[in-house]
C-alpha cells in the first residue's frame, strides 16, 4: 500500500507576515539582546511555529522560534546575535515537522556594532 503525501496546510488568500520591529537599516550594539516583533492575523495550527532567520555572509541561522502568540496576534522573539556587521533578517510560517516554510516575511537589514 501506499501512502498518500500529507497536503501542506493552506494559507488563507493574502496572508503575510507583518513585521513590526526592529525598523528597516537599525543599528544595534551586539551584546545587546534584540526584540524581533510582528503580527500574524491567524491563529496557528498545531504543528506550525513562526522562525526568525538571520543570513550573514550568504550563510543561514535559526536565531528561535515562536509557537505561541505575545500579545493578541503579535509574536515575538529576544535573542542576542552572534556576529558583528550587517545581516539581513525575516520572520517565517513554517510546519515543526517539515521545517519548511509556508510563507516568509519581507527582509530586513540590521547592523552589529562592536560594544564601546
Amino acid at each position: 500500500s501506499t501512502t498518500a503525501p500529507t497536503p501542506l496546510p493552506t494559507l488563507p488568500p493574502g496572508a503575510q507576515i507583518e513585521l513590526l520591529g526592529p525598523p528597516p537599516d537599525t543599528t544595534w550594539v551586539g551584546n545587546q539582546p534584540v526584540t524581533f516583533y510582528w503580527q500574524w492575523p491567524y491563529p496557528l495550527a498545531n504543528n506550525q511555529q513562526f522562525v526568525v532567520v538571520i543570513q550573514t555572509n550568504g550563510e543561514e541561522q535559526r536565531l528561535g522560534a515562536v509557537d505561541q502568540p505575545n500579545l493578541g496576534t503579535g509574536y515575538r522573539l529576544q535573542a542576542v546575535l552572534p556576529t558583528n556587521g550587517e545581516l539581513v533578517w525575516e520572520v517565517r510560517l513554517e510546519t515543526k515537522a517539515a521545517l519548511a516554510p509556508l510563507i516568509s516575511s519581507e527582509r530586513r537589514i540590521l547592523t552589529i556594532i562592536s560594544p564601546p
